[in-house]
């Protein structure tokens, strides 16, 4: 059954984390991948994304559990900007009804006028409690029960209170190969806060998806990719005179051109988004995994035929032509012959790895990854609870496990579902939603 998730990123003029000590914004601005507050069920978090406010949905496979989770964000955002949601202006108006027919706001504005009125349900200071079918309603309980309030900043906008689920810590910084000791930005249960600071709450979008390793090439026709159509050409020699590639083997191999393919595009250059930046749908797959796992032992055997195979001028090829950015320019020096065979063989290091190069992202990737799972040169995402930095990134993050392990990717690209401008209000964040839970393949989608 397939799975999707969502994250909607806002930046700091449309909203922004606030400590409620009385510092400023930039001095408790929260690191990459920082949790700020979490509800379980229906499964949203909000959390930084290098100090701009991210919504994060966990990954569901029924429409009604996704619905409970955008009732859950409208309702946030009703609750921070005091207007609700326009149904009305949807294009996709049985979408509109079915989030209508949930209760959408029911607790939160005062239905007794028509149209798009102020919230008048939520106060200054009133608590607000998750419930049932991804409601926020205000609630009358005792301080200190853990649930978020809502405030006003001194500046007068709305903020709402969160009490953090566990310690923010500032980055880390590595010296002569030790980690130094972080210093705590909010200790657990302390309170921080959310402000909304814009009259116009549109945020970034992306969708992440399950797929078998089979429909691989669909996701990539949809982001027009010419990289099937590559794998298919390369793989013919390998194969008996007359036999086509299974399609898990033909799905694996053009996942690897299409990482040529966006590497090679001219607009990689020194890119502030590092080495992901212009996969419209990025896979998060550590391709060594799938190769393990996903790949039958004839089709591995293909591939292996197919990497003894590759003339000099091939194996030679930059797998990374163009420099891009991380903390600073990268020139990754990686061949193709080298990626292919670390497909096969690991990267296991002859070594023990230093804290500095594991921070900095180079260096060996391990025995079960490959030298592009992920791609070397790009700072990792700092987190707290690692083991190991460079796995946080999200190239390589997913491993396949098993022969039934999903293919996961994520659209960085949600113009390709029916939105055509890269910052979404929520009207609009909910048909995309809509539009790509259908291609996901979720059933009684609303209006599809």
């Amino acid at each position: 059954m397939p799975g999707i998730g969502f994250e909607w990123q806002f930046p700091s003029d449309v909203m922004r984390f606030m400590d409620t000590r009385g510092k400023t914004p930039a001095q408790t601005r929260p690191p990459s991948k920082s949790v700020a507050f979490r509800w379980s069920d229906p499964g949203v978090t909000i959390e930084s994304d290098d100090g701009e406010v991210e919504i994060v949905t966990d990954l569901v496979r029924t429409w009604p559990a996704l619905r409970n989770q955008l009732v859950l964000i409208g309702e946030l955002i009703t609750a921070l900007t005091g207007t609700p949601p326009d149904l009305d202006s949807m294009t996709n108006q049985a979408l509109a009804r079915n989030l209508a027919g949930a209760g959408l706001n029911q607790y939160l504005v005062n239905r007794s006028s028509s149209g798009r009125s102020r919230g008048s349900a939520v106060g200054r200071e009133d608590r607000l409690l998750a419930f049932a079918e991804g409601h926020l309603k205000p609630v009358d309980v005792q301080p200190g029960q853990g649930l978020p309030l809502l405030t006003r900043s001194t500046s007068g906008r709305a903020m709402i209170e969160f009490p953090v689920p566990g310690n923010i810590i500032e980055s880390a910084e590595v010296r002569q190969n030790q980690e130094l000791p972080r210093n705590v930005l909010f200790a657990k249960g302390e309170l921080i806060a959310v402000e909304y600071g814009s009259t116009s709450p549109r945020g970034v979008a992306q969708g992440t998806i399950d797929r078998k390793l089979a429909e691989v090439p669909d996701v990539l026709a949809r982001v027009g990719s010419a990289a099937t159509a590559q794998a298919s050409a390369v793989l013919k020699p390998v194969l008996p005179r007359g036999h086509s590639p299974s399609p898990e083997l033909l799905g694996f191999v053009a996942v690897l051109y299409y990482y040529l393919e966006r590497f090679s595009d001219r607009r990689m250059k020194k890119s502030t988004d590092g080495p992901k930046a212009w996969f419209f749908a990025l896979p998060r797959m550590n391709l060594r995994s799938v190769y393990c796992h996903l790949l039958s032992e004839a089709d591995r055997s293909a591939f292996h035929e197919l990497v003894n195979g590759l003339s000099p001028a091939e194996a030679n090829q930059r797998a990374c032509p163009r420099a891009y950015v991380g903390g600073s320019s990268w020139e990754n020096p990686l061949t193709v012959g080298e990626w292919f065979t670390s497909i096969l063989r690991g990267d296991a290091p002859a070594a023990p790895v230093t804290a500095d190069d594991d921070y900095a992202g180079i260096g060996p990737r391990g025995a079960d990854h490959d030298k592009m799972s992920p791609p070397g040169g790009y700072p990792a995402h700092v987190n707290p609870g690692r083991a190991s930095a460079w796995f946080t990134y999200a190239m390589g993050r997913t491993s396949a496990i098993a022969a039934d392990s999903p293919f996961v990717f994520e659209f960085r690209d949600v113009m390709s579902f029916g939105e055509q401008t890269d910052r979404l209000r929520y009207e609009d964040f909910v048909a995309m939603a809509a539009n790509l839970s259908a291609y996901a393949g979720l059933t009684n989608v609303p209006g599809h």
